[in-house]
Parts: structure tokens; sequence; C-alpha cells
């Protein structure tokens, strides 16, 4: 998967409002940020996956291109050292081991906060139109 430089839509049919499948953040300078995932409500297992062209440093592990952030783990605040460049988001999940995204209806919308955004995910497997996960992104320095 190539590292998008804006924003993807998906325009669903079932009544909810245009979404965004994969969020696109350009960060001129290096950039701490902190990501916390707030609620999960999925049968299936939800996380959040962050690409960048330059890499992350995951607190102070090395600097990888992807990284996966699962909303079932021990520790759902992370503190991430993004480099400078495009960075995407987008909501994932795991179904009988195997990694889901950008599937049927599922997207994001995003809503603007004092330090960041909040994001809402639908994962486009539940019947009805509850978030699924809903996560934050706050830039710290």
């Amino acid at each position: 998967m190539q590292i998008k430089k804006k924003k993807e839509f998906r325009v669903l049919d079932s009544g909810l409002e245009d979404m965004i499948r994969t969020d696109v953040v350009h960060f001129s300078h290096d950039q701490l940020i902190q990501l916390k995932i707030h609620h999960s409500a999925s049968s299936r297992r939800q996380g959040v996956a962050l690409r960048s062209e330059n890499g992350f440093m995951l607190e102070g592990s090395d600097k990888v291109a992807t990284v996966i952030l699962w909303a079932d783990e021990a520790c759902v605040e992370h503190t991430i050292k993004c480099f400078e460049g495009t960075v995407n988001l987008f909501n994932v999940w795991e179904e009988e081991r195997m990694l889901g995204y950008h599937d049927r209806l599922s997207g994001m919308r995003i809503e603007k906060s004092q330090t960041g955004f909040i994001y809402h995910c639908h994962d486009g497997y539940s019947k009805d139109k509850d978030v699924s996960m809903i996560f934050s992104i706050s830039l710290l320095s």
C-alpha cells in the first residue's frame, strides 16, 4: 500500500454522511503525538494503522514505517514521534486472524479538538450505525 498524499473519502449508501477511509497528515517538522484509544465496541478486534513515508518511533523503539495499535492491548495511550513528511491513519480490524481495512461500509468521521483530532470509526461490520471505535490524536510539540 502506497502512502496517500490526499485524504481518501468513502461515500456511503447507508444514510451516514461521507466518511474518510484514510486520513492524511503532513508534518513540516518532526512531531510528537499522543494517540489514545477511548472506546471499542465491535465484536472484531479493532485498531489504528499509521503509515509514514519517513517513519515513526513508538515510545523509544526502533524507527518503523508502519505501526498498528490495537484497542485490546493493555496500553491504549501511546506517544509516537512522527518524522517530517506525510502520515496516513486508518481504522483496521482483525477477523479470523486476518487484517482488514477499507471494507464494505467502513470509514471514519473526524472531529477537531483543542489539541488535535477525534476519530469516530465505523468498521462496516455491525448492522446498526453505531461507532465501532473512537480514538484521538493530540499534537504534543
